[in-house]
């Protein structure tokens, strides 16, 4: 038994051991980029230091005047990077008008007034009653706001229009670091290898990188031969954790399905044209994610069966990604379209060409599958598929099933039309395709 539990171990040790080799260089890498943000936003907070030390009040700056430089700067603005409000920051009409309001918590009150008495306490302020700042009652409220009206306290707090423009050249120094840190990294110069030298184009790289989003760059790119490329943004993010490869693969489908003239069944003459249910959308774009997710899952169903797990192991994987991205009852909507036409769906999405598909299934009845998926979409992300089996007579449910039987409907209707056609397309009439 011993000797079972020590080979054990030693699996368990030996894996980890290689685990750990394998991901060294991520680690190393990662290691390195933290450094290289943390040390812009030192000098980014020294440059936001300077600037506006000489416009503090001069009781302030009296205060403060046998300090070391350092002393001095972590006495106005605190400790955090300048991606947080500094100390003078939460003497801000909002803050004060925070802590008289009666709909903020306790708690929060106690936060804002912690962090004003750590700074006036490095200005030699001492406050008399500690239990005043836990804001739990109104008069511990009254208590404090008098304490910080007191002459001797309000010399040492700037004036509201001066925290204002304190906060925004924090903001402007904070975009500044974020700048310098992304444009600087290595992932953004290989991108931007495949842009022309434009402006607008930088803009968007870096937006995407510096906001971290999982996508592909609608308008794609063009090399200095002006060749179209795709370009992915792919970053792991902690909210995808176990579907980190159906997400990757995702935005792959996008990859295949893009060219200059769009994405997928999203022509980039219909780009623009609204979802009628929800403008946020794009009028066909439910209808292309909705296919990607579907073939995505195939695809990583396909090279899980081979033992293949990327990203992320085995163990941590979640193997049901049905309701990712866009609802299982929307996928189903389509199943029968793939039945039927596969190969003309493939094609018609890696050439952005939806006439592909449409030619077989007609205009009318496509558009009408568009709206289907839409419709469902929009009852989908509004809570109707929780109550489809327990709130049978609920207005949203009974619209769902009107929208099944609808597409029942188009289905039908798209026998009708390829039986019609379909000596004109080079095939024979078939009954029940």
């Amino acid at each position: 038994l011993y000797m079972l539990i020590f080979h054990f171990l030693y699996k368990i040790i030996l894996t980890l051991t290689t685990w750990k080799s394998q991901l060294l260089p991520y680690k190393e890498y990662v290691e390195y980029e933290n450094r290289r943000e943390e040390d812009i936003l030192k000098c980014k907070k020294t440059e936001f230091f300077r600037e506006i030390f000489p416009k503090l009040p001069s009781p302030v700056k009296d205060a403060v005047l046998n300090k070391s430089f350092e002393e001095r700067q972590e006495a106005i603005l605190g400790t955090s990077d300048i991606a947080s409000k500094s100390y003078i920051e939460h003497f801000s009409l909002e803050h004060i008008e925070k802590l008289k309001s009666s709909n903020v918590s306790g708690f929060e009150k106690y936060l804002i007034a912690t962090t004003q008495v750590e700074y006036l306490e490095k200005l030699g302020i001492t406050i008399p009653n500690e239990d005043m700042l836990h804001c739990n009652t109104e008069e511990d409220v009254s208590n404090y706001l008098k304490f910080i009206s007191q002459d001797d306290v309000r010399k040492l707090i700037p004036s509201a229009e001066l925290i204002s423009y304190i906060s925004s050249i924090r903001e402007q120094k904070y975009e500044g670091a974020l700048r310098e840190y992304y444009t600087t990294r290595r992932d953004f110069r290989e991108i931007m290898k495949n842009f022309s030298n434009n402006p607008n184009n930088l803009e968007c790289v870096y937006g995407q990188i510096k906001n971290k989003n999982v996508c592909i760059l609608g308008c794609g790119g063009t090399r200095d031969d002006n060749e179209f490329v795709s370009i992915m943004f792919y970053t792991i993010r902690s909210l995808d954790g176990g579907e980190l490869f159906h997400v990757f693969m995702h935005e792959n489908g996008h990859v295949i399905d893009q060219s200059e003239k769009g994405i997928g069944f999203e022509t980039i003459c219909e780009f623009f044209a609204k979802n009628p249910y929800d403008k946020a959308y794009r009028k066909y774009e439910k209808f292309n994610e909705t296919l990607t997710d579907i073939f995505a899952i195939e695809a990583v169903k396909y090279l899980h069966d081979q033992g293949i797990y990327l990203i992320e192991p085995k163990e941590v994987t979640s193997l049901d990604t049905s309701n990712r991205n866009t609802a299982q009852i929307t996928k189903n909507l389509l199943q029968p379209l793939l039945q039927r036409f596969r190969s003309q769906v493939i094609k018609a999405k890696i050439n952005a060409e939806p006439e592909e598909l449409i030619r077989y299934i007609g205009k009318d009845n496509f558009e009408e599958l568009v709206d289907v998926v839409n419709k469902v979409d929009y009852l989908s992300r509004n809570g109707v598929v929780p109550k489809i089996d327990s709130s049978k007579d609920d207005e949203m449910v009974l619209e769902y099933f009107r929208q099944v039987e609808r597409v029942k409907k188009i289905y039908e209707n798209i026998d009708d039309y390829y039986r019609n056609n379909a000596s004109s397309l080079g095939e024979e009439p078939v009954k029940n395709r």
